[in-house]
């Protein structure tokens, strides 16, 4: 299974959801502003462990606990839904 593009494909179709706060308070989304995309999605952030670790769920998924242990207190939970994304995404490439 290719990981990389796993986590490629979901990046691009949560691009266009993923909308951030400029500091003068407008809403938009920042089209290639790739630091703030990418650490305001726990869903990539769990899937960019996930190719990392070549798709070994469980370990990517502590991993991503650990390192950001104080930050994902405020979203565990959309942290563990990311995993559930992540765990459909690969038993469906290994259904095709």
């Amino acid at each position: 299974m290719d990981y990389q593009k796993l986590f490629l494909q979901r990046w691009k179709e949560l691009e266009n959801e993923i909308e951030l706060e400029k500091e003068d308070g407008e809403t938009s989304f920042l089209e290639k502003d790739i630091f703030f995309k990418f650490f305001t999605s726990p869903e990539l952030l769990v899937g960019y462990y996930v190719w990392r670790e070549s798709g070994n769920l469980e370990y990517a998924y502590e991993l991503f606990m650990d390192e950001y242990d104080d930050w994902v207190n405020d979203c565990k939970d959309i942290a563990f839904k990311a995993k559930a994304v992540f765990e459909e995404h690969i038993k469906g490439w290994y259904v095709n």
